[in-house]
């Protein structure tokens, strides 16, 4: 049993493309929001360091207020990561080798490509990591809003300002 899922440069690939980047995977905390009404929204992540213990902080939203859950910190992080979504990571992952530059295609760009190519694999890999966890969330309905007690059901790709 490990408590730890993924490798160095599994790790790395998936903090480079939801933690460190302008990329995030959010859940919206209204089961209707729209694309549209994503805009501007907060995006509340779980913070493992900070200086307010996480009960003393207002995390929540705020009456009326659509905010964005982080699902980095829910759903694949250190030890919050989801068996189904591990071993589709897996299998992507273990399709390449190690003795590719920074591990594979998925995790760094190969000599010869260019930056706009790895871009492009990269929002491939986001984009389907969101669809996997989209199903994840509808078939298992374990991701609760914690005010209102239901299932958060969608996700999205958002850019958020660092």
């Amino acid at each position: 049993f490990a408590l730890f899922p993924w490798s160095g440069s599994q790790w790395n690939f998936l903090h480079a493309a939801f933690v460190e980047g302008d990329t995030r995977l959010v859940t919206p905390s209204e089961a209707n929001a729209t694309p549209a009404s994503l805009l501007g929204a907060r995006v509340i992540p779980i913070e493992h360091r900070s200086d307010v213990p996480l009960m003393q902080r207002s995390v929540g939203p705020q009456e009326g207020e659509l905010v964005l859950y982080d699902l980095w910190s829910r759903t694949l992080g250190i030890t919050t990561y989801q068996d189904e979504m591990m071993l589709y990571l897996t299998s992507a992952f273990d399709q390449h080798t190690e003795s590719d530059d920074l591990a594979s295609p998925l995790l760094g760009s190969r000599r010869s490509e260019s930056t706009s190519d790895c871009e492009k694999r990269m929002r491939e890999m986001q984009r389907s990591i969101c669809d996997l966890t989209a199903g994840f969330l509808v078939e298992s309905c374990r991701v609760l809003e914690v005010s209102s007690g239901l299932p958060l059901k969608r996700c999205f790709l958002v850019r958020v300002n660092q």
